[in-house]
């Protein structure tokens, strides 16, 4: 009878060396056979039909490496790079493009608004260094309004 920590852990240690090193020996063979519509199969006993095909397949307990799984995991890392730089490229695309369109939108409000102040004023002028006021003639206030009109034409529509 076991009944100390010590014995049951021995025990269990000597099952999982003897499951793990058993494991291949109870494996045995794996057949695999190409069907009549060409489909591969594999199993633990050949096909019952003598016109397929069997094949034995050697079971390995050890995963086989890659020889060539550095050279694709390089790839991929550039690959990842490369999509990582793209998005970069296009965040920032994307960014200036709303920078550009946030600036465009601004000047709008502003040739708007002034072409709404040329359009409601009664005299318009313009105030020199020292403080006058020199008055727009009817032609020059018709030029500006005419330029304003442009530049809500460039920066609204």
């Amino acid at each position: 009878m076991i009944t100390n920590a010590a014995e049951i852990r021995l025990l269990t240690i000597v099952l999982l060396w003897l499951g793990c090193t058993a494991a291949p020996l109870a494996a045995g063979t794996v057949f695999k056979w190409r069907d009549a519509n060409g489909r591969i199969h594999y199993g633990d006993r050949p096909p019952a039909n003598a016109a397929s095909r069997s094949q034995r397949v050697p079971i390995s307990t050890r995963p086989e490496t890659d020889p060539n799984g550095d050279q694709r995991r390089a790839l991929r890392n550039r690959l990842l790079k490369s999509y990582a730089h793209e998005r970069a490229a296009k965040r920032a695309e994307r960014a200036k493009r709303n920078a550009a369109k946030e600036q465009n939108e601004a000047a709008c409000a502003r040739v708007r608004s002034r072409l709404a102040a040329l359009q409601q004023a009664g005299g318009i002028f313009q105030t020199t260094a020292d403080g006058q006021r020199i008055y727009f003639t009817d032609a020059q206030r018709a030029r500006l309004m005419r330029e304003t009109r442009d530049a809500v034409r460039q920066h609204c529509e």
